[in-house]
């Protein structure tokens, strides 16, 4: 019998493992169990995404709800734009009439979802890759989520580098298995909530964290507080030695990698056809809000594609010289408020107005 059970052990925790470590099984799992209530639902608050995973409920200062209210964009003519954004959850929810001059609108999102297109030859074919900064050293070193970018060697060919050294795309070998799909960086939060994110036992977490953070100045698991205590971060987006953080330190091999791919991958898309290509990177909550140790990625890389001719869509420079910067962030969540994205659309608008009087005869 003690063999059995410990066989069944062996089992399970296999089985949470690989669930974790998969995005496509944490999606399915995490959509199945987000509309269950009762004891082996899961635990939700309001305030934001950091708000939940630090279980924080009871923190008024940090419980900002957002509810986002979209502009309709103010143009009534020339809609010769079929746009494509391939995001994240920074952006999934602007609703395509916010965007310029648009005809059509294609979202695709990343991780979830594959970019599919195509293209109109009478339109202005324009396509936004954004990114959450802290996600960008990972896409962009290993393509990890532009395997068919890889696939297709003519752009290979067309690899930019600023060293001698080749683009590294960390292949195991393995049939175009990557790095991170064998090791996703979000295994420590999935494998926590896949063993102890039930509501039944979540009042002992609640309690804790509570205690945490009024005896000790402490948040609970993944999540930081800020040097001035106003604010929730991501831990990992602070932590020393972390790819996900904006804190690292990078070396020059590295940034050299991160711009080669880029250029590969925009010079991808253009043989492809689109009109232009444009990236966006949108800065962690902690880029902006303690910049005192930020190791410069966003701007550096800006800085650098501009000089191969790959155009990004920069609202760096307008979150950093922000007056109040605490009102382009909630305070619990780590993404932006109402503030933070309208910048953002203003800025791409800016583009597609540019686009908009350039279509093709």
């Amino acid at each position: 019998m003690k063999r059995v059970f410990s066989w069944l052990f062996i089992i399970i925790g296999m089985a949470v493992l690989v669930m974790s470590t998969s995005r496509g099984m944490m999606k399915y799992v995490s959509d199945k169990r987000y509309g269950w209530t009762g004891a082996f639902g899961i635990h939700r608050a309001d305030g934001g995404d950091l708000v939940n995973m630090a279980f924080l409920d009871k923190e008024p200062k940090f419980l900002q709800h957002t509810n986002f209210v979209f502009k309709r964009s103010p143009d009534t003519v020339n809609r010769n734009i079929n746009l494509y954004v391939w995001a994240d959850s920074y952006v999934i929810h602007i609703p395509d009439y916010s965007y310029a001059h648009v005809n059509k609108f294609q979202l695709g999102r990343r991780d979830f979802t594959d970019l599919h297109y195509k293209l109109d030859p009478n339109k202005k074919n324009i396509l936004i890759i954004e990114n959450g900064e802290r996600f960008v050293r990972i896409y962009f070193k290993y393509l990890v989520i532009f395997d068919h970018v890889q696939k297709d060697k003519s752009a290979l060919s067309f690899l930019y580098s600023y060293s001698n050294s080749p683009a590294h795309y960390a292949s195991l070998g393995l049939g175009g298995v990557h790095v991170t799909d064998l090791f996703n960086p979000d295994i420590n939060q999935n494998i926590e909530y896949n063993l102890f994110n039930y509501n039944c036992i979540n009042w002992i977490r609640e309690l804790k964290a509570e205690m945490n953070y009024q005896y000790f100045n402490r948040v609970s698991g993944d999540v930081a507080l800020s040097e001035n205590g106003k604010h929730l971060f991501l831990r990992q987006t602070i932590a020393a030695h972390d790819i996900l953080s904006c804190y690292e330190a990078m070396k020059s091999t590295e940034i050299n990698t991160l711009c080669s791919n880029i250029d590969t991958i925009y010079k991808h898309y253009k043989k492809e056809g689109f009109d232009e290509v444009y990236f966006s990177i949108i800065p962690n909550p902690a880029t902006i809000l303690q910049p005192v140790y930020y190791n410069g990625l966003i701007p550096v890389l800006e800085k650098r594609a501009d000089s191969m001719g790959v155009p990004f869509i920069d609202i760096f420079k307008a979150f950093s010289h922000y007056p109040n910067p605490s009102e382009l962030y909630t305070n619990g969540d780590t993404h932006w408020n109402n503030k933070g994205w309208e910048i953002w659309l203003d800025a791409v608008n800016t583009e597609l107005n540019k686009q908009s009087g350039q279509l093709k005869k």
